[in-house]
């Protein structure tokens, strides 16, 4: 289950490194704009997996509190 978890960090991780160097390849922007895009981008990775994190937390907690009985 852990390593269900982490591949599936490492590929949204990867795939967003992917989009942003398709985008920055193919789009007519200057250098700036595209700086910015990846930075956005970025930014949007970290908070996704950051969200996602914080759901399979509570999650596992969820489970845990079931298990116990709470």
């Amino acid at each position: 289950m852990f390593g269900t978890i982490i591949k599936f960090t490492f590929g949204i991780i990867v795939g967003g490194i992917a989009g942003i160097a398709a985008a920055s390849l193919l789009t007519p922007k200057s250098g700036e704009e595209i700086r910015e895009d990846i930075r956005s981008s970025f930014d949007e990775i970290k908070l996704d997996y950051e969200l996602g994190k914080q759901k399979k937390r509570e999650d596992l907690e969820a489970d845990l509190k079931h298990r116990w009985g709470e």
